[in-house]
């Protein structure tokens, strides 16, 4: 959670004209037909149903949008690991954190 969240806030201080400059306007950004970020276009409720894990995300959102997670990673990108794209070829490699891969450009 701490390095999605991070890669919104590079996404939201990035440079690149094609990022929105919000937070709320890079997580609802669209891509072709789906989302950037994908609970966002899932087509499921919004609403919490595990309070828990909410409350969990709540505040490592706050920690992120606070910097503490900015030394973490410089990843614009991140997708599963296993989903093959030749979007993600043409991205430089940065690591891998369980099931996902983290990228950056050239």
């Amino acid at each position: 959670m701490q390095l999605v969240g991070q890669v919104a806030i590079n996404r939201m201080n990035s440079d690149a004209r094609y990022f929105p400059n919000t937070l709320c306007q890079v997580i609802k950004y669209k891509i072709g037909k789906g989302c950037a970020f994908e609970f966002y276009c899932d087509g499921r409720s919004d609403r919490p149903v595990e309070v828990k894990r909410f409350e969990k995300a709540k505040k490592i959102a706050t920690r992120a949008m606070n910097g503490e997670f900015k030394h973490l990673t410089k990843s614009l990108y991140f997708k599963k690991c296993s989903i093959v794209s030749r979007f993600f070829g043409k991205l430089k490699y940065l690591g891998r954190e369980g099931n996902h891969c983290f990228y950056g450009e050239h």
